[in-house]
C-alpha cells in the first residue's frame, strides 16, 4: 500500500511526540482530516463526467541502454531509452510512445 509524504510525516510525528500530550493529538486529528480530504478527492475522481475524457500520462523510469552486469561498461557512456505512456482512463487500451536520447530528450517537445 502506498501512503503519501505528508501521511509519513504525521506518523513520524505522532510516534515521537510523548503520548497524552496536546502536540500529539493535534497531528492525530491533522492526520484524520488529511485522510477525509484525499477519500473525498478520490471519490470526486471516480465520478463519470458526462462530455468529458480523462488521459493519464506517465513518463517511465529511464532506461539505460545497453543493459549489462559489466562494471566498465556501466559507467562508460550508455544511450537513455524513454518510454511515454497515455491511457484514456475510461478505456483499456494504453499507448506507448518510447525513443532514445539521440532522437530527442526529455523536454516539454
Amino acid at each position: 500500500m502506498y501512503v503519501c509524504n505528508h501521511c509519513t510525516l504525521l506518523d513520524h510525528k505522532i510516534k515521537t511526540v510523548p503520548a497524552g500530550s496536546k502536540e500529539r493529538s493535534d497531528f492525530i486529528i491533522e492526520k484524520k482530516i488529511h485522510k477525509k480530504r484525499a477519500n473525498a478527492f478520490y471519490q470526486l475522481m471516480k465520478q463519470n463526467v458526462d462530455d468529458s475524457v480523462s488521459y493519464c500520462f506517465d513518463l517511465q523510469q529511464i532506461q539505460p541502454l545497453p543493459k549489462t552486469p559489466v562494471q566498465e561498461a556501466y559507467y562508460s557512456r550508455q544511450i537513455g531509452f524513454y518510454n511515454f505512456c497515455v491511457v484514456d482512463v475510461k478505456g483499456l487500451y494504453p499507448k506507448f510512445y518510447c525513443w532514445t536520447e539521440e532522437q530527442a530528450g526529455k523536454g516539454s517537445t
